[in-house]
């Protein structure tokens, strides 16, 4: 009897890919077999990037002069059938915030094997999840455009709104939309530390403190402001 087995795994968290998830991911298949060997795949701009190894993909990423898209990352394990030993895990940073965008798939002959691997990685992952990405999954824009452009006009057309605070859901109104605009650029949903992403994701990084710098500001003065309205 021949078993095969078949499995893709999605999830809607984002997760940090650096030199260390490519080092542990190739340790662990290697724990499964020495004979274990690791493809990697990046799309770049107009480009499509194969990298035979972890060596090759460390001494020649920072050539391209585009930033990393998408990144596959392969594993192939020996196998004594016609069926190929392969898990792949895939990131794609071009499509909005999803429910489902992140694919693992394990293609096995071995059922030990592939519970081996799918636990093992699946800490991996964890290990690497990028905290924000759960919150930032949701269909933001939607509401942000309903907001805007129907419920604020709304509440002041009625004069539903108390003038204290006019102006903080202004404010709210305001940074509200832009979050949802820009929210894919200051909160990328994969983190690639490689070549020209790792100055990309450092200007994010410095724009999202910045913004909620600025948040809590607004939050202080706003607070202040009620306290001496209600005060005077």
């Amino acid at each position: 009897m021949k078993q095969t087995i078949s499995d893709t795994v999605s999830t809607r968290l984002g997760y940090k890919i650096d030199y260390h998830f490519i080092e542990q991911f190739e340790f662990i298949l290697k724990e499964s077999s020495p004979q274990a060997t690791i493809e990697i795949k990046v799309k770049a701009g107009s480009g499509c990037y194969v990298f035979e190894n972890s060596a090759e993909f460390r001494k020649e990423i920072d050539h391209i002069v585009d930033a990393i898209q998408e990144f596959t990352l392969s594993g192939h394990l020996p196998s004594t059938s016609i069926y190929s030993n392969v898990v792949t895990i895939y990131f794609d940073n071009t499509d909005p915030y999803s429910f489902r965008s992140s694919k693992i798939s394990y293609e096995f002959d071995d059922e030990k094997t592939y519970r081996y691997l799918k636990d093992k990685l699946t800490s991996l992952l964890k290990e690497h999840c990028i905290f924000y990405t759960s919150i930032m999954a949701f269909p933001y824009y939607p509401f942000a455009v309903l907001f805007t452009c129907v419920i604020f006009p709304y509440l002041s057309f009625k004069k539903l709104i108390p003038s204290k605070y006019e102006t903080p859901l202004t404010v709210f109104d305001s940074v509200f939309f832009i979050f949802a605009l820009f929210r894919r650029s200051l909160f990328p949903k994969y983190e690639f530390d490689f070549g020209v992403n790792i100055s990309q994701n450092s200007r994010a990084k410095s724009i999202r403190n910045f913004i909620l710098g600025g948040i809590v500001f607004t939050i202080v003065i706003n607070l202040v402001s009620n306290f001496l309205y209600d005060l005077f």
